[in-house]
């Protein structure tokens, strides 16, 4: 597991490739050259595609040739970063490897790269392999491991623009809190069904009574409210978010008071959680009560690195639901003011942090798209919370 090594190189730097081929398969690594892999009759070109994007890692022999090379060896350092970018920045991933005194190539630039003509070139490349095949390794076995809540009036809330992964993590969460039977997941998004049958029910008093000026323009005024709730983000921007969280707060914290009452930890998810409100909320309420807990109260927004892992997010977010074509293009469309709307979330939540340096308030990045680096994310929020002390290893 995580030892597959696809090898980049020219044609005309085989004999080195070779030699890297063969220090890997000697140190247990699986790796993958076309003049060893390649069997007649296949389509090279699929298969050459298919191994680099199975790739643990991807090794870039860097030559005169092939960074002046025209052609196929262009494209698979194209698709190796492609692929690079759904990758964590502490990832190791792509490792250039200078064969001769070539220039490396601006696109890769700001990676560390190994020189040939070093000694004990191939031992550091093994490293860094090894390194980051360590750091898999702990991520599987951190997975198998079973957490207890210990205080039952823990609340955690994951917030985050659309598509960004909030209910994955919500839900690997209560599926690692195997001991906690009453573990309990809100949905802010779901509170929306409330406000359609709110508009109903108004709607149906104003029309059993004779209704006045007044009633009617408070009436609209109240339905135009309501039916901003129902917008998604992608038609809103931070004012339209801020009037949503405006409206969805209070009814929010009145649902969590009820289900306090029943001592259930809970994890509460959604886009319109306005943490700003929430620290305010949570403070007064240590003011007026010595014995609240701030410490059972963790604030987590989640982000990405860029608005291209965003987007593959999105991507995928948009396949799952299997939406129209209409639906996926008004998203698509609508991608850089969901980006814009993400920075302005994190930007909020680093000044939260600075004002607020004893609250368990963080920004988690969930910028790893392959199954094996969204636990990672999974991982820091897991850590967050036994830092707080309200969870306990077992």
């Amino acid at each position: 597991m995580f030892n597959k090594v696809f090898i980049s190189h020219a044609k005309e730097d085989t004999a080195s490739a070779l030699k890297l081929f063969d220090f890997l398969t000697s140190n247990h690594y699986d790796p993958w050259l076309d003049k060893k892999n390649l069997l007649p009759g296949q389509l090279w070109d699929t298969e050459i595609m298919k191994a680099l994007k199975n790739a643990d890692f991807i090794v870039l022999l860097l030559s005169k040739t092939s960074i002046e090379k025209r052609g196929y060896i262009q494209k698979e350092f194209k698709r190796a970063l492609d692929f690079f970018e759904e990758k964590l920045k502490t990832d190791i991933y792509l490792i250039p490897c200078k064969i001769d005194d070539c220039e490396v190539p601006e696109q890769f630039i700001e990676f560390q790269w190994v020189e040939l003509s070093e000694p004990n070139a191939f031992e550091k490349i093994l490293d860094a392999l090894n390194h980051q095949r360590k750091k898999y390794e702990n991520d599987i076995a951190f997975n198998k491991k079973e957490y207890r809540l210990i205080n039952n009036g823990f609340k955690l809330f994951i917030t985050g623009v659309q598509g960004i992964g909030k209910t994955m993590i919500s839900k690997r969460l209560q599926s690692m809190l195997k001991n906690n039977e009453m573990l309990q997941i809100v949905d802010v998004d779901s509170l929306k069904d409330g406000f359609r049958k709110e508009i109903q029910i108004r709607k149906e008093k104003l029309h059993e009574r004779n209704m006045c000026f007044r009633d009617i323009q408070w009436f609209y005024e109240e339905e135009s409210l309501l039916e901003s709730v129902l917008e998604t983000s992608y038609n809103l921007g931070v004012e339209g978010i801020e009037k949503q969280s405006e409206y969805i707060f209070p009814r929010l914290m009145n649902a969590l008071e009820r289900h306090a009452e029943k001592g259930i930890p809970t994890i509460i998810e959604g886009l319109n959680i306005p943490i700003d409100k929430l620290v305010e909320y949570y403070r007064e309420k240590k003011a007026s009560d010595s014995d609240f807990n701030l410490s059972s109260i963790v604030i987590v927004n989640i982000c990405v690195s860029s608005d291209k892992v965003l987007e593959q997010h999105i991507k995928s977010y948009v396949n799952d639901r299997q939406l129209t074509g209409e639906e996926r293009e008004k998203q698509n469309n609508d991608l850089n003011k969901l980006w814009e709307l993400g920075q302005y979330f994190e930007k909020k939540t680093e000044k939260l942090i600075r004002a607020n340096p004893d609250m368990w308030i963080r920004n988690i990045d969930n910028s790893g798209i392959r199954d094996e680096d969204k636990d990672i994310a999974i991982k820091e929020i897991i850590q967050l919370i036994v830092d707080s002390g309200n969870f306990v290893d077992l």
